[in-house]
């Protein structure tokens, strides 16, 4: 069963995290124009659990300190949020017009440039014995011919040394290789998407 039950016209709601427990009594700290720290002792009423109505010792247009430190002194400084939120907002301001300086300054000297403007050298016209005529004839790659052993035109004893030891290698290379491709098993596939030799 649930009951709504009326607040007072003159009781006032403070969050809880706003009350001091004191020896002297339930006490919150305010903020007068000079952003000065003012203890008031209050009278509690009802408590709503994250709320606790306030009888006696508060006005309405009082500013309370959200979690008052215990050592919190009457006469302290201390910023208000909105006072707080007006420098943050004169600082963001401040960096925003900043950043858009920046933006155009360098936008602006990006268009500069203090290098000499680029003149184009005059070229002399290319001699009509360069120009095509009908004597190109097409290429013909001879990729393809056998070039015997070329190496030989040296007369180089250590050449001709070398290259048959390369010659050998290279015979004895494909030979592992095509006993190695033949020997080589086939994969098995299987349900597990692996192969297994």
């Amino acid at each position: 069963m649930y009951f709504t039950l009326s607040a007072g016209a003159n009781t006032l709601r403070v969050p809880v995290n706003t009350v001091l427990f004191r020896a002297q009594g339930l006490q919150v700290a305010t903020l007068d124009r000079e952003h000065r720290v003012r203890l008031k002792s209050i009278t509690q009423g009802r408590d709503f659990g994250t709320e606790i109505e306030v009888l006696t010792g508060l006005e309405a247009a009082d500013t309370l300190v959200v979690n008052p430190p215990d050592s919190i002194s009457e006469g302290a400084a201390c910023a208000s949020r909105s006072r707080e939120r007006r420098r943050m907002a004169r600082q963001d301001l401040l960096m925003r017009r900043a950043a858009s300086l920046t933006v155009a300054v360098l936008g602006a000297l990006s268009g500069c440039s203090l290098s000499p403007r680029y003149q184009r050298p005059s070229v002399p016209a290319a001699p009509d014995s360069y120009k095509e005529a009908g004597e190109w004839k097409l290429a013909t790659p001879a990729d393809a011919a056998a070039r015997g052993r070329w190496w030989t035109m040296y007369q180089d004893r250590e050449l001709d040394e070398l290259e048959a030891q390369v010659t050998d290698a290279n015979q004895s290379l494909r030979r592992r290789s095509h006993v190695s491709i033949r020997r080589a098993p086939r994969p098995e596939w299987h349900a597990q998407h692996g192969s297994r030799r």
